[in-house]
């Protein structure tokens, strides 16, 4: 069974993968972990939409789908707030093309141990990364142009330092109880604190904020 801790808020994972005996036995051991909502799909560009995601708190996705490097750049050039896993990458790829992923939070190349799975889905989920050491590097690379890009745009100069904690325990889907109580608030101070940030960087509720200010931009 794969262990991992109770949260307030359930987990619910989207598992993207063709029927086999392998996916069939990674959903079943997903079903075991506690407080988790698991379900299977078999996306097929171009029908992906944002709702496809909307509900899922962490998407599985099976790199050896068949529509993979299409799924890839139909997701490339989308914006969702729903964290991204993927696994069985082949260890003979230098330069990953999931790196285009702009919510990918975590990798599982092929040979990584079996346990490794409920390891990164554990970590994923609490807010944190589970990439190689080699692919982080490279999406650092990648993605420093966009943070320094994103610090500076108008809307994110408007922002206090306190703001920006708070989008940054946001994004790492903390509640606003949790949030109070990290930053040492009252939660109705939290609650007026997400109120002007929305109005500040023009969204309408917590998704569309986590969408836009992804935490790996603003650490």
């Amino acid at each position: 069974m794969l262990d991992c801790a109770d949260k307030t808020e359930p987990i619910s994972i989207l598992f993207i993968c063709k029927d086999n005996i392998q996916s069939q036995f990674v959903e079943r051991e997903l079903n075991n972990l506690p407080n988790t909502h698991v379900i299977r799909k078999n996306l097929t560009p171009p029908s992906v939409t944002h709702e496809d995601f909307d509900d899922y708190s962490v998407a599985l996705i099976s790199y050896k789908m068949p529509t993979i490097q299409a799924l890839i750049r139909e997701l490339a050039r989308r914006s969702q707030s729903t964290d991204l896993i993927v696994y069985d990458v082949p260890d003979s790829i230098t330069e990953p093309d999931i790196k285009k992923l702009k919510n990918l939070k975590g990798c599982l190349y092929e040979s990584a141990p079996v346990e490794h799975l409920s390891k990164c889905v554990k970590a994923v989920s609490e807010g944190e990364y589970w990439l190689p050491r080699k692919l982080m590097s490279t999406l650092i690379s990648v993605y420093k142009p966009l943070a320094y890009q994103v610090l500076e745009s108008s809307q994110m100069k408007l922002l206090s330092q306190r703001e920006i904690e708070i989008l940054q325990l946001l994004a790492k889907r903390k509640t606003n109880g949790q949030i109070a109580e990290l930053l040492f608030l009252a939660e109705s101070t939290v609650k007026t604190h997400l109120y002007r940030i929305y109005k500040k960087i023009s969204v309408k509720n917590r998704r569309e904020a986590i969408a836009k200010i992804n935490y790996h931009v603003l650490q």
